[in-house]
């Protein structure tokens, strides 16, 4: 949980957080879960997950 940065938009939330070149990354799976609910859709998490690959490899991409 982020407890430091009160402007951060996961303040108090749980969340994940990685490291990247251009700073930390962060994912807040409780969002995500109240997303998926609200939208009612049965591929959100797919689609969102697929958001997140497909970011990954492009930024790897822009590496090489």
């Amino acid at each position: 949980m982020i407890l430091d940065q009160p402007k951060n938009v996961y303040y108090k939330l749980p969340s994940l957080r990685y490291d990247t070149r251009t700073g930390p990354y962060y994912i807040c799976p409780l969002t995500l879960a109240t997303a998926c609910i609200q939208r009612k859709r049965g591929d959100y998490m797919r689609w969102v997950l697929g958001n997140y690959i497909e970011e990954k490899k492009q930024r790897e991409d822009r590496k090489r």
